[in-house]
């Protein structure tokens, strides 16, 4: 493996990605936000955070951010014959392979974000022989779990059901302050209560009415570690109007009350 080009790149609405065509390797990791990318001119699909492609060598593909920010990192690499019989024989299935991609789910796998973190750190440092060699080590083993996470593309339905998702998700996080029933939330997106229920069990594993209390919950617990907020006063901002309620969530879902939760988290001085 020769690494030609690592680093990582900021995407939004006026920064896209792409167009572009390589003659070598590219691993396109998104580590926040969410793209939508068309690759071979084929139907755009959408890469969130914990997912990403490998697009092979001589395959077109251009793209932009779904969110309003993306960052991702970008690996170009070539990978030599000789790699087939060497520590980074994990990597043959790959060699030879032109036009074309695999799509990558590493959601939760926080692993790979790291590794390819660190290679990416050591490209900072001065280049030497030792560090190129790590840095293609921590890529090798990028790579290697990668294999595990490789998925089919969703269907055309199920990718606009996703984006579908995403919205509603937006759209919840800036009404913390309010209580939908989920026929509510399925409106919001021109779906039934049922169907809604469905779906979010694929996607998220659980049913969207507990989504969004754990929302709430996220925000309960960012606020009181970065604010100075009283108790009663985040209860409030989040749409509980019995504060006892508000107790009794969040300490179901972090075995804690918040007076306790903010004393065990908030930054000394």
């Amino acid at each position: 493996m020769e690494i030609i080009f690592s680093s990582y790149g900021e995407f939004n609405h006026d920064r896209p990605v792409g167009p572009a065509m390589w003659p070598h390797f590219d691993l396109l990791f998104i580590h926040a936000g969410e793209i939508s990318l068309e690759i071979n001119a084929g139907e755009p699909i959408n890469v969130r955070k914990g997912q990403g492609v490998l697009i092979y060598p001589e395959t077109s593909f251009c793209g932009e951010s779904v969110a309003e920010q993306t960052r991702a990192s970008v690996h170009h690499f070539v990978l030599h014959k000789t790699a087939a019989g060497s520590s980074q024989s994990v990597l043959r299935k790959f060699i030879g392979r032109k036009r074309g991609f695999e799509f990558l789910d590493a959601v939760g796998n926080s692993l790979i974000d790291r590794d390819l973190d660190r290679s990416l750190r050591l490209r900072e440092q001065s280049s030497n022989e030792l560090t190129q060699a790590m840095q293609c080590h921590l890529l090798c083993l990028a790579l290697a779990q990668l294999q595990f996470a490789i998925k089919p593309v969703s269907s055309t339905s199920a990718r606009k059901t996703q984006i579908l998702l995403r919205k509603l998700e937006a759209w919840l996080g800036e009404n913390l302050k309010q209580s939908f029933s989920v026929d509510e939330m399925a409106s919001r997106v021109a779906l039934s209560g049922s169907h809604l229920r469905r779906v979010f069990r694929v996607e998220y594993g659980i049913g969207p009415a507990q989504y969004f209390q754990e929302m709430k919950m996220r925000e309960a617990r960012r606020l009181l570690r970065e604010s100075a907020l009283p108790i009663k006063a985040i209860s409030s901002q989040l749409g509980f109007t019995d504060l006892a309620h508000f107790y009794r969530s969040f300490k179901k879902h972090t075995e804690m009350a918040p007076a306790d939760y903010r004393n065990r988290n908030c930054p000394i001085g």
